[in-house]
């Protein structure tokens, strides 16, 4: 008998992990914006299929293209978006990959199917929330507030200003699930801290 009553408490706990791992799974998703005809994804993967048209970083770009060299996020963002339509690949999307300093490249994509929406994205993790970068839950949220970055945090690349509002959030909102970051070009960035509902 205190055999049977151990199993069944075992596969209960094994269907509330797997009942809570399906919830969270469903609230990284996200819908990522279009800026022209681009859908771009940043901190995130496109959930429907793809292929890859090409992969450009900051060398492989022509001097003609930057009239300055690109500083945050925003620069960076708007530089590949202008070398992708110069490319003239009928491209859909374009999937930043990000180092330290920022953008170090960028694939160019597009999707199988274009009778559907593709700006759905899986989002990442850092710092244990999950981060909206260009893009908006799906998932029903409330915000719970701004994030209060005691640093001015423009024209810094994208990783620094990330980390410090993420730090930041979990001090002033340990509640927190995850950030949706707006990055602005010559002016301050700001993120609100969110919870699902």
């Amino acid at each position: 008998m205190d055999f049977r009553i151990r199993l069944k408490v075992l596969l209960m706990a094994l269907l509330i992990i797997v009942l809570n791992s399906d919830a969270q799974t469903e609230s990284t998703r996200g819908i990522s914006k279009t800026f022209g005809d681009l859908i771009v994804f940043t901190e995130c993967e496109p959930v429907n299929e793809y292929e890859v048209l090409d992969e450009i970083n900051i060398t492989s770009l022509p001097a003609s293209l930057m009239s300055r060299p690109p500083v945050n996020y925003v620069d960076v963002r708007n530089l590949y978006i202008r070398a992708v339509n110069k490319m003239n690949l009928s491209a859909d999307g374009i999937i930043f990959t990000l180092n330290k300093s920022g953008v170090s490249s960028a694939v160019i994509i597009s999707f199988i199917d274009n009778s559907i929406a593709n700006d759905t994205s899986i989002v990442s993790i850092n710092r244990g929330l999950y981060c909206f970068v260009d893009s908006e839950p799906i998932d029903s949220f409330k915000k719970l507030g701004p994030v209060i970055n005691k640093l001015n945090l423009y024209n810094v690349p994208f990783k620094i200003a990330r980390e410090g509002f993420l730090k930041r959030c979990n001090k002033q909102f340990p509640k927190a699930q995850g950030v949706v970051f707006n990055f602005k070009l010559n002016a301050p960035n700001s993120a609100n801290a969110i919870e699902f509902n």
